[in-house]
Order: C-alpha cells, then sequence, then structure tokens
C-alpha cells in the first residue's frame, strides 16, 4: 500500500471505502420522505446540536445510499466511541434532544408521557442517546442484503467512523492512501487487526500529517519524452558506474561494515544528489560534480539524465511477459520536501519540475520536525514496497531543517530459468576465515553465460522480460562474480568500471550446474563521510557551501547535515526483490561449454541494465545468514 499525502477531503475516502465494498439493496426510511442527506443531518443536530461537515455528512449519506450500513447503524455509530464522546459534546439538554429527534426524523413532536419517558430513561442513564435514537426510528430500518454478521458490520462501523472523525480526509489527495484506508476497513473482516489497532494506525497517520502537506510547483511542465545524445547518455552511465565502484571500495572500508554484508543503489544516491547539485554553485558545485563523475555540463546533465530515468521506468510500462505467473517490477521516483515558506529561485523548481517530475512538498520542519519525519519516511516505505522503513532516523530532521531530497527504487523480477524449491537444501557456506555457516543452497543447470578464471567464476543471471521476448531477449540481469579461496581481498581491490567490462566481454554461453545461496538482509549507510572522502567538502561547510542556485543567499544559507541511505534485497528460488531510498537533508545555515560453479563462499553482485550498461544495484555477500 502507498501512502504519499497530499489535501483531500474525508468525503472521497468515504466513497472509496465503501463503494469498494458495495451492495446492491436500496435503503429507504420508512415513515419520512426526507433524503438520506437531511434524515442524516437532522440525527446528527438532533444528536449533537450542530451540524455536520459537508464532508462527514456525505460519508455517512454515501454509507446508507450504497446499502453499507442501516440509519440505525449510522445512528448508534455517533455514540459508540468514546473517542467521539469526548471530541463531541452533548450540547443538547434531553429534553432538547428528544424533541428534536421525533421533530426532524418521525416529523411530528413527541406526546408530553412519550418525552417524559425517555428523558427520564436519559437522565438515569438506562440508555444512551444513541439507543434511544435507535428506538426511535427502529421502524426506518432496512436490511443491508450483507451476508457479513453484526460482530463484522459493527466494527467495520467503528473503522468507518475513526476516519470520518479523523479530519483525514483534508489532508491528503492521493489515492493511494484511499487503498490504504480501505484495507483498513475490509480487513476488519478477515480479523486482521482490531479496532484498536485501526485508531492507532489513524492517530499516527493524522501526528504525520497535522503540517498540512502541501505542494509547491513550477509553472513548468514534466518533461516525460526528453530529448537526448546517445552519447551523452553512454558518458553518463559510465560516470555512474565509476562513481559505483568509488563508493563500493569506501562502503567496503568503512569500520562499521567490515565483514558484513553491503547492498546499495548509487543510482538512488546519484539522482537525490542530482536534485542537490542542481542548486549548487562555484567550488560547491565543481567538487559534488567531480566525487559523482558528473561529467556532462549542467545544461545537459539534468535532461540526460532524465531521458535515462524515463527509459529505466520504462521497462515495466507494458503489460509483462509472464514466467510462472510473476510479473516484473521497476520503480524509480523521486521528490523534495522543504520547510514551509522556504524561498526557492523559480529557475531551481523549473529544473525539479522539467526533469525530476519534482515538486516540494512543504512541510512543518520548524514546528514539527519530528512529525514531517515520519511523512517522509511513510512515502518512502509506500514507493518501496515496504522494503525501506525508518530511512530517517530520530533526530535526523530539526528545527533547522530546510529541505530533504528524496529517491526510491524498487525492483522485483523472476530469474528466467527459476531454482525448483524442491531442489534448495542446507549446504556449508565458507565465509572469509574458513568457518562455515550452513545456507539453504539453491540447485539448478541453466543455460547462461558464464566466465571462469584463476581467480574468480563470475556468471549471468537473466531476469525474465517485461516485454515480449520475441523482441527483447534480456534486459536486466545479476552479475556475480565469486573469487576462489584466498582471492577475495584482491577481486574485490580490482572492482571497477574496466574490470566489471573485462568479465562482460569474456563471458561466454554455456550449460551451467549452478549452486547459489539463498539469501536476504538490508543495509543502512550514511553516506556523509563517504562523500568526504572522494571530495565532497564544502557542501557539508555551512560556512563554505554554496547553493546559491537553489535560493538567494540574502535570504537563506544551506548545506547538506548528512546523506541518509537504506537498501534491502532478497534472492531466493523464484528471483530477486531490492529496494533503496536515499535522503539528503540540507540544513540552514560459440559450441556451448559446461560449468560447475558453487558459489559457497563470498561474492560480489551487481544488478544492471544491460540495454544501457546502469548498475542499479550492487552489493556483496560475506555470510549469507546474517
Amino acid at each position: 500500500m502507498k501512502k504519499v499525502f497530499v489535501p483531500f477531503f474525508i468525503l472521497f475516502i468515504g466513497v472509496f471505502i465503501l463503494t469498494s465494498i458495495a451492495f446492491c439493496t436500496d435503503q429507504h426510511c420508512d415513515g419520512c420522505d426526507m433524503s438520506t442527506e437531511h434524515l442524516i443531518s437532522e440525527i446528527y443536530v438532533a444528536t449533537f446540536g450542530r451540524a455536520p461537515a459537508n464532508a462527514g455528512l456525505n460519508y455517512w449519506a454515501e454509507s446508507v445510499d450504497t446499502g453499507y450500513f442501516t440509519i440505525d447503524q449510522v445512528a448508534q455509530s455517533f455514540f459508540d466511541q468514546p473517542e467521539t464522546k469526548e471530541k463531541l459534546p452533548e450540547a443538547l439538554s434531553n429534553s432538547e434532544f428528544i424533541t428534536n429527534i421525533f421533530d426532524n426524523v418521525l416529523n411530528r413532536a413527541p406526546a408530553d408521557a412519550g418525552l417524559t419517558y425517555w428523558v427520564d430513561a436519559l437522565d438515569s442513564g438506562e440508555i444512551r442517546r444513541d439507543q434511544a435514537i435507535m428506538a426511535i426510528i427502529n421502524g426506518a430500518k432496512s436490511a443491508t442484503g450483507s451476508s457479513e454478521d453484526a460482530a463484522t458490520l459493527a466494527k467495520k462501523t467503528e473503522i468507518g467512523l475513526l476516519f470520518a472523525y479523523s479530519d483525514v480526509g483534508s489532508m491528503t489527495d492521493d489515492e493511494s492512501f484511499m487503498d490504504w484506508a480501505a484495507n483498513i476497513v475490509s480487513s476488519a473482516a478477515n480479523d486482521d487487526f482490531d479496532v484498536e489497532e485501526a485508531e492507532e494506525y489513524i492517530a499516527e497517520l493524522l501526528s504525520d500529517i497535522e503540517v498540512q502537506l502541501k505542494i509547491v510547483k513550477s509553472s513548468a511542465s514534466y518533461d516525460d519524452f526528453p530529448d537526448y545524445d546517445s552519447a551523452d547518455i553512454e558518458e553518463l552511465v559510465n560516470g555512474f558506474s565509476d562513481y559505483t565502484f568509488d563508493f563500493y571500495h569506501q562502503a567496503s572500508a568503512d569500520e562499521s561494515l567490515q565483514d558484513k554484508n553491503i547492498f546499495f543503489s548509487t543510482y538512488s544516491i546519484e539522482n537525490a544528489l542530482a536534485m542537490t547539485w542542481a542548486g549548487a554553485k562555484n567550488n560547491t558545485a565543481d567538487e559534488m560534480a567531480d566525487s559523482l563523475h558528473f561529467t556532462l555540463p549542467s545544461s545537459s546533465f539534468h535532461s540526460t539524465l532524465n531521458a535515462l530515468n524515463v527509459d529505466i521506468n520504462s521497462r515495466d510500462d507494458t503489460d509483462p511477459f509472464f514466467i510462472g505467473g510473476d510479473a516484473f517490477q521497476l520503480n524509480l521516483v523521486n521528490a523534495v520536501w522543504s520547510n514551509i515558506g522556504y524561498p526557492f529561485l523559480a529557475s531551481y523548481l523549473d529544473i525539479l519540475a522539467q526533469n525530476y517530475d519534482a515538486g516540494v512538498h512543504t512541510l512543518d520542519f520548524s514546528g514539527q520536525p519530528d512529525a514531517s519525519r515520519l511523512v517522509i519516511n511513510r512515502w518512502v516505505e509506500d514507493q518501496t514496497n515496504e522494503k525501506i522503513k525508518d530511512l530517517l532516523p530520530e533526530g535526523s530532521i530539526s528545527r533547522d531543517t530546510a529541505v530533504v531530497l528524496t529517491n526510491a527504487i524498487y525492483f522485483k523480477a523472476s530469474w528466467c530459468s527459476q531454482f525448483d524449491e524442491g531442489a534448495t537444501i542446507p549446504g556449508d557456506f565458507t565465509r572469509l576465515d574458513n568457518s562455515t555457516v550452513s545456507s539453504q543452497m539453491m540447485h539448478q543447470t541453466v543455460r547462461t553465460r558464464f566466465f571462469q578464471s584463476e581467480d574468480f567464476d563470475a556468471v549471468e543471471l537473466p531476469y525474465v522480460s517485461p516485454h515480449d521476448e520475441s523482441q527483447y531477449s534480456q534486459e536486466l540481469s545479476m552479475l556475480l562474480i565469486a573469487p576462489h579461496n584466498g582471492r577475495f581481498d584482491s577481486v574485490e581491490s580490482a572492482l571497477d568500471n574496466n574490470f566489471i567490462q573485462s568479465i562482460l566481454s569474456s563471458l561466454s554461453i554455456g550449460d551451467v550446474e549452478l549452486t547459489l545461496p539463498k539469501f536476504e538482509f538490508d543495509c543502512e549507510i550514511r553516506c556523509k563521510e563517504i562523500m568526504r572522502n572522494l571530495g565532497m567538502i564544502d557542501a557539508f561547510d555551512p560556512y563554505a557551501a554554496d547553493f546559491s542556485n537553489m535560493v538567494d543567499p540574502q535570504d537563506s544559507n544551506p548545506y547538506i547535515n548528512e546523506i541518509y541511505h537504506k537498501a534491502f534485497i532478497s534472492v531466493d528460488e523464484e528471483g530477486t526483490e531490492a529496494a533503496a531510498a536515499t535522503a539528503v537533508v540540507v540544513d540552514v545555515v560459440a559450441a556451448y561449454e559446461s560449468a560447475t560453479i558453487s558459489i559457497d563462499r563470498p561474492f560480489i553482485f551487481l544488478i544492471r541494465d544491460d540495454f544501457t550498461g546502469t548498475i542499479l544495484f550492487m552489493g556483496r555477500v560475506i555470510d549469507p545468514s546474517l
């Protein structure tokens, strides 16, 4: 479920939730001629002493008109929730309340004896107001036609009530949120969680987006068919590859990652920092370009990167070509978040809009920094199919935060040749210190490209093409490099773009008897020190950073506080699922051969876009049990 948040109304939540589980039975009020909206409005006035908001009124009217709830269920819901009782005081006296119910629902005044009866019952606490309404309008009841039992309907009613009174509708207009809301309501029927859990979700959501999320957009429109020079694409990809290996060597040398599995997406990092670089100037811009291997001039860089992003995102634009019923998914998305009223230059907003399809989401960093952090984290979680959680840790957003630039990438695909689950058995995996750990080892004989040398084995595992295989035989693949015992350090230190290209040019097709461990892990990297080691210095210095292409320095002097990156990888018999996200936090201030390749030792792997040569993800596995 995705949850990107921008302003909307409770009306849409109600319509979306309730029409997603439609019943065909019409609801009519016996004993009254008024419309559903009028009837509910009068019950609301009689109950609470004030008119309902239009959004809430439409919510409940729609629920009755679709047959999801009956009038009496709606009335009962008004007072079933303790939270509702606290929020909506009983403004009318019991006598006024009963009189209004009779006048507005039954179109007549109550008899004196009847009025006395109901008022005494309410005064003594014998019944509640919702029970009085139930009894008075009992003749208006009609069956919903639902096969669900009363308990399930009651649970849905309570959850729907929480949404109706939450004001969530005024804070989001993204349909993916409506998916989330609908799932919460419909899941109640399956006992996936209870009303209290739903209430916690909604309360958390409200605390996250009380900042009244808005979007600041340039008047420029996104260029989804950018012009580009193929030579520029090649130069961009080569630069990205060089940066990938620079980053890998820095990460593998980091003390916090010693002897650990590593996984990251420099493609995600490059996108987030490219948006940041668009606002840099002078030495700050030069250092960023040098460390990131941005060799194209800014006049063509952003449009070329846009063209590459469009091309990569197009991998699953068509109906997926299924193998074993598994679809191909690849999605890359950017977003920018800023403090309310931050004075961006119009020229900077134009670059974001035209080349990154990114408006600026405004949040109250100054007043509600942690709530703003949770909004961004939920967006990241959405875009990565809930694989990347809590990208921004507690304390990462402060009252000094001005801008956060984010990128998220999600990938899921099946192997062209899947492993047989029945052939997966425990086996030994030899770690760097020659100790062994038991791992679930997958086995298959596959016709694919491979290369063996005295230093390592390499094998390419292609993923199912999202397009018709008669047109595209292979679009993305995983390249596995397994150094021989005692050779891991030397092979790892030799990694660069030329080394990988030499492996790719040496691959030949053949039948490979392959053994590969199943593995799954995530990896969190703080990138500030890595980037400083690569020569990006001024951008992190509050007194030297120059982002005057982003904002007038007389208005603000931003600098980069930290760059957060998280990635997730899962490899099994069916294929691969991978995701990554980055946040740049800116504060103010021939004949077939055959081979047996057993990857039962530490290995390095890359997930590549074979058409463009772009490395989307890279990592190493030291111990698959970690």
